[in-house]
């Protein structure tokens, strides 16, 4: 293998491809090398095959009806002059299979049907895991009359590193949004009874989140406001009048969870700040109740102008113990109109990643299989996601995050650019090959340090691919 004290900068070329996937392969994840990319290479995404067992999973995902609404249909009859109302059950398009269980189930209003789709993911990502977990992607390197193999180990989102590595992701997201000293933490759920299968749930989860963010970016309505200026901020806020802040200050972070209890439908964890990026003011505390019932007045399911579900908006301070001087958090919300009130040990930050943890719950061995991971594996959905740190920080006139830029690993060479060029490798994918064809072979290595018979296979695989192009 190579030197692992190299400092390599490896440039890979190619146009409109990407294996770099977080369930594919994570290049970064070599220790020891600089690894430099110009352009992702590899399959096309496009024309990606994708794996049999999670098509198995996002078939049913998308099909399995977990839910019959009660349609009402009104008949005239020209003999009383009268129209009568008829319920009925909308069952079309629903197989065989399907219909059991939903007659079994009451027709989905007995959540126990969504327990029997959860245990068929399950059984299917475990022989996702088990398929892929042996998976290693290879590149072809040259360097003028030197040849190389890149051995990359697959990885899965289920796999511990990766819950270390959004772990650490995230943490770095926040610093760079300085969300500090207090956020508007925010959760949004989902009606069940309104969407006949899981997709139909999420799909709908996610266009009113989006919508929600927007309004929330978005200017205030002046005209509107000064309409209504005779109202109280609390009035104006079921016009659909929101608190005055400053846009520019908005920033936030979201988590996707599952609510594994017994719907197991998607919903989502807000971390949001209106304060200054210095922290200096404490926007969030004067603007949360107001901010609260604004909220509710459009997401609410009782009197919410687009009755997506339920809604509840916590203030969560940081504070300090005046007599130990250990961080605790104060968390305010309301509760059918009463404030409560709720102190928890850890600071701001211990008090956020509670809920990204959820979703990584250590199980048995080296993988972390649990309601929440499969059903965001799935959905295809993202562990969490937030403002574009590099577009806020420009917006507000700050530097660069120092989080975000990733020093050299051997200094000495930094300014030695002709030394650097010699050492830039020009890289190909070849494919994708199981550990019982390669062994265990993981990192950089030239080609005279690898064996003959895992030279002539992959050789064999390249000649294939070139052959077909």
């Amino acid at each position: 293998m190579i030197n692992s004290n190299s400092n390599l900068n490896i440039s890979l070329f190619g146009k409109d491809v990407n294996i770099l996937h977080s369930e594919r392969v994570d290049l970064n994840k070599l220790k020891g090398f600089r690894i430099k990319l110009n352009e992702s290479v590899g399959i096309k995404k496009r024309e990606r095959k994708r794996n049999y067992y999670w098509l198995q999973a996002r078939r049913e995902y998308e099909n399995f009806i977990v839910y019959v609404p009660e349609l009402t249909m009104k008949l005239y009859n020209p003999a009383t002059f009268q129209e009568t109302e008829i319920k009925h059950l909308d069952l079309d398009y629903v197989d065989y299979n399907n219909l059991e269980l939903l007659k079994k189930y009451d027709y989905g209003r007995d959540y126990r049907i969504r327990n029997e789709l959860m245990n068929r993911f399950k059984s299917n990502c475990e022989l996702y895991i088990d398929d892929v977990k042996e998976n290693k992607y290879v590149f072809d390197g040259e360097r003028g009359n030197e040849r190389f193999k890149l051995f990359i180990p697959n990885e899965t989102r289920f796999d511990k590193s990766y819950m270390r590595k959004q772990v650490r992701k995230f943490k770095s997201m926040r610093k760079s949004l300085e969300l500090d000293k207090s956020v508007i933490f925010l959760t949004l759920t989902l009606d069940p009874e309104r969407h006949r299968t899981m997709k139909d749930a999420d799909d709908y989860l996610r266009e009113k989140k989006n919508l929600l963010i927007t309004r929330i970016k978005t200017k205030r309505p002046v005209k509107k406001a000064r309409r209504f200026s005779y109202l109280s901020d609390y009035d104006q806020a079921d016009k659909g009048i929101r608190p005055k802040y400053n846009e520019n200050y908005f920033r936030y972070i979201y988590t996707t969870e599952t609510q594994t209890g017994k719907i197991f439908n998607l919903h989502y964890h807000f971390m949001m700040s209106f304060n200054p990026p210095d922290n200096s003011e404490d926007v969030n505390e004067e603007i949360w109740s107001l901010f609260d019932h604004w909220v509710k007045s459009l997401w609410d399911y009782e009197w919410g102008k687009h009755n997506v579900g339920t809604v509840k908006v916590k203030l969560v301070q940081e504070k300090k113990d005046p007599n130990t001087g250990e961080p605790y958090t104060l968390i305010r919300w309301y509760e059918h109109g009463e404030l409560q009130i709720m102190k928890k040990k850890g600071d701001l930050e211990y008090y956020l990643l509670k809920y990204l943890y959820k979703g990584f719950s250590y199980e048995d061995g080296d993988l972390t299989v649990n309601s929440n991971n499969v059903r965001l594996w799935v959905a295809n959905a993202r562990t969490f996601d937030g403002t574009r740190t590099s577009t806020w920080r420009k917006k507000n006139n700050l530097p660069p995050p120092r989080d975000l830029i990733v020093p050299l690993k051997n200094n000495s060479k930094k300014n030695n650019l002709e030394e650097n060029n010699e050492l830039e490798i020009t890289w190909h994918y070849v494919g994708r090959f199981s550990t019982y064809e390669i062994g265990g072979l993981k990192g950089l290595y030239k080609d005279e340090n690898l064996d003959a018979s895992v030279l002539e296979l992959i050789y064999r695989r390249m000649s294939r691919v070139f052959d077909a192009g």
